[in-house]
């Protein structure tokens, strides 16, 4: 698709989103729509979509501002929940998208499809420029997609993350239909016709039904270097000082680390700040974008030394295993068959990824793996031992939701990484 003579107008009212609604209705139900979202994290609480942009066939490209009606886009979320729905990365857009009501029938995704034919060159911009000879700038990536109104250097630059997408979807699917997959010279001959075409639909159904990991039970243990904290004290200040943060930053709308970066955090935590002459002296603090947050942040810490000592939180987060399956970052100490057997199943399959050039997490995702190693090797398999192995991995994948295709390819690799441990 050509750069159109000029930017679009803003969508900034339920009127409009309406009307749009209403062309978008009108296209074949198999219209794709092209999309893209920025967001502004690094500048304001959460993930919200301060901008989509839509290129659809027999449509003009469309603007849309989902923050200048409070995060709400009327008809859009139905019209565009009814078509099939092109994203790059859909992991990173589609949170937002599905915050504002939009569920689409069908999911396509050019980083997905790069995937399913290389293991090297993902990002949109070298997609763009490798297919079709277009160079991408992206000097706005991290720009503050909350300022309104919007510069229209911007605007142009939001519109070329989509108006290629159309052009290098076909390509890319073109080649999942055309390029075979290599195999490793030891493998069956039959998996020698295996369809990349059907890899990538495969993918695509995993992705519909994908969401994101649920918060943890404690958030605040994501900071970093708390591990660096040498009490529990401590980590006591640096939970309070934690919540204080996201307090602030959710009532002033305003990025978490543009409050206080974490380094802070841990440094008030341990050099036991209380006052406010001692917070000015804690680099981060005096300087934040949000002004008179330092009596707030001394009052946390007041509270934190008051909690009594049976009371304080623990040094290490409370694990989600158990004593029957431990947390695979455990198996190495817990149950170090499965540790030796995941080892060697990921160096078979990282050979297998570049034989096939499928990257390595589209040929089989971590979650997957583990999957059949705990089935295979964990500490209580009693009840699986003098099965047929292939019945294993079959069971064992297909229950993590893998496709066949995904577990024909990879069996020849997992019954190699078993005979190589046995």
């Amino acid at each position: 698709m050509r750069q159109p003579s000029s930017i679009p107008p803003v969508q900034a009212d339920l009127t409009t989103f309406a009307d749009s609604a209403a062309k978008i209705s009108a296209r074949p139900a198999d219209t794709i729509v092209f999309a893209d979202v920025e967001r502004a994290s690094s500048y304001r609480y959460g993930e919200r979509a301060f901008l989509i942009q839509l290129v659809i066939d027999g449509l003009d490209p469309m603007l849309i501002d989902p923050e200048s009606t409070g995060q709400d886009i009327g008809e859009l979320s139905s019209a565009l929940s009814a078509r099939p729905m092109c994203l790059h990365a859909c992991r990173a857009d589609l949170p937002s998208l599905r915050a504002l009501g939009v569920e689409p029938t069908r999911l396509h995704d050019t980083e997905i499809a790069a995937k399913v034919l290389s293991t090297t060159g993902f990002s949109l911009g070298w997609l763009v420029e490798s297919y079709l000879g277009v160079h991408l700038a992206k000097e706005y990536s991290r720009a503050d997609w909350s300022r309104r109104p919007l510069p229209a250097q911007w605007l142009e630059y939001a519109l070329g993350d989509v108006l290629y997408m159309p052009e290098l979807l076909s390509m890319l699917l073109e080649d999942t239909e055309t390029v075979p997959i290599s195999i490793p010279d030891h493998y069956p001959r039959s998996l020698a016709h295996e369809s990349r075409a059907e890899w990538y639909d495969a993918a695509m159904s995993q992705m519909e039904v994908w969401s994101p990991a649920p918060p943890p039970d404690e958030p605040w243990r994501k900071l970093s270097k708390l591990s660096s904290l040498r009490s529990t004290r401590e980590y006591a200040r640096a939970r309070a000082l934690w919540e204080v943060r996201e307090e602030v930053a959710f009532r002033n709308d305003v990025s978490v680390h543009r409050i206080v970066r974490d380094r802070s955090i841990i440094q008030a935590a341990r050099t036991d700040a209380r006052s406010f002459d001692a917070f000015e002296k804690i680099g981060g603090f005096a300087d934040s974008d949000v002004d008179g947050v330092i009596p707030t942040f001394a009052a946390a810490i007041k509270e934190a030394d008051a909690i009594p000592p049976k009371k304080l939180p623990a040094k290490r987060a409370a694990r989600d295993d158990t004593q029957e399956r431990p947390s695979h970052r455990q198996w190495k100490v817990k149950a170090p068959g499965a540790n030796a057997l995941l080892s060697q199943a990921r160096e078979e399959l990282t050979e297998l990824s570049e034989v096939a050039q499928i990257e390595m997490q589209t040929l089989l995702p971590s979650t997957m793996l583990r999957e059949w190693v705990w089935a295979e090797a964990g500490t209580n398999v009693r009840g699986r031992r003098g099965k047929d192995p292939v019945d294993v991995i079959e069971s064992a994948l297909a229950g993590a939701g893998a496709a066949p295709c995904q577990i024909r390819l990879v069996t020849p690799a997992l019954l190699a990484a078993r005979d190589a441990t046995a």
